[in-house]
């Protein structure tokens, strides 16, 4: 889960839901909405869902990542990007943690 943190702040991070904010990117538009870590994937579906045509194609950044986005293809892609999204938000003291969702079908 989190390989670089002891037994303890696995715990603490996998029981704590963290508010954020998601960047939605498809063509020219942006979006944002907020949502926390603790949402299912098939509703994070259905809320991103809203701004994006049917046949999107999805890649994720979270806040701090270098290099190429993720494609989260199901649910437990979509657990490790809220993990991912939730050791940043742990480690962040100033800085506010944002989940980048593009749409590379409209980009």
């Amino acid at each position: 889960m989190f390989p670089c943190f002891s037994p303890l702040a696995q715990l603490m991070m996998a029981i704590t839901v963290f508010c954020f904010q998601v960047d939605i990117l498809g063509g020219r538009a942006k979006s944002e909405l907020s949502t926390e870590t603790d949402i299912s994937w098939p509703n994070f579906q259905w809320c991103i869902g809203v701004y994006l045509a049917n046949n999107s194609e999805l890649v994720y950044k979270v806040t701090g990542d270098n290099g190429k986005g993720s494609y989260p293809k199901n649910g437990d892609d979509f657990k490790m990007a809220m993990e991912r999204l939730c050791q940043r938000a742990y480690n962040a003291c100033t800085q506010a943690v944002v989940l980048e969702i593009r749409d590379v079908m409209r980009t």
